[in-house]
């Protein structure tokens, strides 16, 4: 039986695949694709004992959503089986909100079209999460506020079955990341044993998030194979409690993330530019641009 530190410990060995070239581009090749695809069927095979914690959603989650500054996406909709996203950790913000905490998620996922069943989300995050814990993030970490930096882990955020309130958060092992580090999002649907694989690899330091979702809600009455195979693929910038654009998002004014997606019958999908649908409230101009396979955000915008 394999354990989680067997699965990181053989993506660690894979890792010299995944790292940039010298010229700092990104390696997108079939070498990458084969470090992931065997770390996935790694983690299929023993999904019972990867890590994974749950947690509810803070209680003032409402409170949050009515301080939301803003959703900025693209989305791509389709019958999806992965996603698959590359994308470097931007630059701090300037400056850490010690009273209303503000929160920056980036992120790519995919959410089953037709059914409020949440989203599949690998996230990297900036300020408090409900998936903070062992000492990392805000507020698990008490000298965050101090200190601040980019931590990460692979989510599945879903309403709660019965109610449909928000929200339940499920998480793999979270991470610190550093500015500069090469990020692979990925999401995989493994059709034989019908479980939707999520992971984050940052591909600098070796760390590796995996969760393995094997039922919707985490319901193991419930299969995926039931629920319409239409998703939403999202790459998206989300915040909360953003006062100061300027001080309290990241200094990057071209923040690029790179897609691939492959549909049901696990064959590339030629995303064009048309493909791309953008939601960019409450902005009054664009500030994210995708052509093709790849989508570039101005996390400066006002």
């Amino acid at each position: 039986m394999l354990s989680y530190e067997s699965v990181k410990c053989f993506v660690s060995v894979l890792v010299c695949i995944l790292i940039e070239n010298k010229s700092g581009a990104v390696l997108q090749g079939d070498g990458a694709m084969a470090a992931m695809n065997s770390t996935h069927e790694l983690a299929a095979s023993s999904h019972h004992v990867v890590a994974r914690s749950s947690r509810a959603y803070p209680t003032d989650t409402d409170s949050r959503h009515s301080s939301f500054y803003g959703n900025v996406y693209a989305v791509y909709a389709g019958g999806v089986s992965q996603m698959l996203c590359y994308f470097r950790v931007p630059r701090l913000p300037q400056v850490f909100n010690k009273t209303k905490h503000q929160d920056v998620f980036l992120w790519c996922g995919v959410e089953p079209g037709g059914h409020d069943v949440g989203v599949l989300q690998p996230v990297l995050m900036y300020g408090p999460d409900c998936n903070s814990q062992n000492g990392i993030g805000y507020p698990s970490d008490r000298n965050y506020s101090l200190n601040p930096y980019w931590y990460f882990s692979a989510q599945y955020v879903f309403p709660h079955y019965m109610t449909k309130n928000c929200c339940v958060c499920e998480t793999g092992p979270v991470f610190k990341a550093s500015p500069g580090d090469l990020l692979i999002s990925r999401m995989q649907f493994v059709r034989e044993s019908s479980t939707w694989l999520v992971s984050m690899l940052n591909t600098m330091t070796g760390d590796l998030s995996i969760l393995v979702v094997a039922h919707p809600y985490m319901n193991n009455t419930l299969h995926w194979k039931s629920y319409s195979f239409h998703f939403l693929s999202f790459v998206d910038v989300e915040t909360y409690d953003i006062s100061n654009i300027g001080e309290e998002m990241p200094l990057d004014s071209k923040w690029t993330v790179s897609v691939k997606l492959r549909d049901l019958k696990g064959k590339t999908i030629q995303l064009v530019d048309g493909n791309w649908k953008y939601h960019v409230w409450p902005h009054k101009q664009p500030v994210v641009n995708c052509t093709a396979e790849r989508c570039t955000f101005d996390l400066q915008a006002s």
